[in-house]
């Protein structure tokens, strides 16, 4: 085969558009297979449960997609066999999580984007000491499958350590934090309210274009708690692990004696 005669400048363009396609080759992969798109076609169809509902507390989809918290940083996810690059092992999951919230172990719990709801979790003690994972408690920051998701940290996640007889710790021994509700829950007990006001969500399904529109907005800060702690030391009187028992209409003044009237533990 003889080669065709080109100009000298020729054949180093040559060179690059087909190097350029060599990496273009290797790379569709990743292009095609990394997008919220991809996991969306066996998530949430089927039997495997629908992911694709946006947080109500992280940013949308556009900003932090799958492979954000699911894979290393240019790391393809390859179509054979999705584990490849992909990960939702909760120690790499929380290496991810770190890698935005970068000060999580050093900053005040008050701080944008470490708390929030102004509740006091020392996040050292629980990684460093307890050896606790992100996903220990913010397990549904971005998969909430419940009927009224929160996006939130439940109390379920709290009292399977914090309670007695709990054993759900990252490393299979007992705690000892105690179970008293106050060391966390001092001042900033967030009303229902503050959850059922959504920032604006953009669908994960819909492009950037077919976004939803905006919710109410959602408060500056969560409410303090609606009552004086005074007497009402005993919080799991009315704040059980199945939910909130039903309140009265008015449930001012009504120091723990009160509750004690109706709410009376079991006899042995």
């Amino acid at each position: 085969m003889k080669l065709p005669k080109l100009p000298f400048w020729a054949w180093p363009l040559s060179g690059i558009v087909v190097a350029l396609g060599v990496y273009g080759i290797l790379w569709l992969p990743r292009f095609v297979t990394s997008g919220a798109e991809y996991c969306l076609s066996c998530h949430g169809t089927g039997d495997t449960a629908n992911v694709g509902q946006a947080s109500l507390v992280h940013p949308s989809y556009s900003q932090v997609g799958c492979t954000s918290c699911h894979a290393k940083p240019g790391q393809p996810i390859y179509v054979e066999g999705y584990r490849g690059g992909y990960s939702a092992n909760p120690k790499e999951v929380s290496a991810r999580c770190q890698s935005c919230h970068k000060d999580i172990l050093d900053k005040a719990p008050s701080e944008f984007k470490f708390n929030v709801m102004d509740i006091e979790i020392p996040h050292r003690f629980h990684v460093e000491t307890v050896g606790a994972q992100c996903t220990d408690c913010h397990r549904n920051v971005a998969h909430d499958l419940r009927p009224e998701p929160t996006n939130r940290p439940t109390m379920g996640s709290c009292s399977s350590c914090h309670s007695i007889g709990g054993t759900a710790t990252a490393g299979s021994a007992p705690v000892s934090g105690g179970n008293s509700c106050l060391k966390c829950h001092s001042q900033g007990v967030p009303s229902a309210s503050f959850f059922l006001a959504a920032p604006p969500a953009e669908p994960l399904k819909a492009l950037p274009a077919q976004a939803s529109g905006a919710a109410a907005p959602r408060p500056a800060g969560p409410p303090a708690i609606p009552h004086s702690v005074e007497g009402r030391a005993q919080c799991l009187l009315c704040h059980g692990q199945g939910g909130l028992k039903p309140v009265p209409a008015d449930h001012s003044d009504r120091a723990e004696s009160v509750c004690q009237l109706c709410h009376q533990q079991a006899s042995n």
